[in-house]
């Protein structure tokens, strides 16, 4: 299945309001060519997780990675909303967008960045890069898991 993003409006880009920033324009233009990401379940994992709007594949099982012990977290912002996420290696069919920071991090020693879901543009969570190189894993994904479904 080939796409492009779907120019879309404003949107909150963090859960707990951060920041807000009108990425979906801005990232069609800064991605001229096309995307293939595989469908359907499986892939080298036993289950496929899904964008919760459009149902275009994010990741597969093959590709959680544990931080921290345990490759599924309860994070929470300063002001105690919570939410889970889950980590994985890589997910072909999310784009970061967007500045990186490591402002409140729920990883020390990682900036992140926003993530898309690349079919619809909805937010489905953060990509994750290592401050310094010796830090291990260099790059993960968190993915809420209150916006992918799991098949």
């Amino acid at each position: 299945m080939k796409f492009r993003p779907v120019a879309a409006s404003n949107a909150d880009v963090s859960p707990f309001g951060l920041f807000t920033v009108t990425p979906f324009a801005a990232l069609e233009e800064r991605m001229s060519e096309s995307y293939t990401v595989a469908s359907g379940v499986g892939g080298n994992g036993v289950k496929a997780y899904q964008c919760g709007v459009c149902e275009s594949l994010i990741t597969y099982s093959d590709r959680t990675v544990n931080i921290s012990g345990s490759f599924r977290h309860r994070c929470y912002d300063p002001e105690g909303a919570g939410c889970d996420i889950y980590t994985f290696s890589g997910c072909p069919g999310a784009i970061p967008y967007g500045i990186a920071t490591d402002n409140e991090t729920w990883f020390p020693g990682y900036q992140w960045t926003p993530a898309f879901c690349l079919q619809c543009g909805g937010h489905v969570g953060w990509c994750y890069q290592a401050l310094q190189e010796s830090i291990r894993p260099t790059q993960f994904w968190g993915i809420l898991v209150s916006s992918v479904r799991v098949r």
